[in-house]
């Protein structure tokens, strides 16, 4: 991960609430060291685990 922060924040949410921030990140242009921040924006996914 090359990204803490996010991945920090993320942890965070998760263990407090159960579920992962609403922020989406993601590389721009294919550039896995940029990353780009829409905040809630996530396109989470509902379903069952199986």
């Amino acid at each position: 991960m090359g990204h803490p922060q996010e991945v920090a924040r993320d942890l965070k949410a998760y263990l407090g609430t159960g579920k992962p921030t609403t922020d989406w990140y993601y590389s721009a242009d294919g550039d896995p060291q940029h990353i780009v921040t829409k905040k809630k924006a996530a396109p989470l996914i509902h379903g069952k685990c199986e």
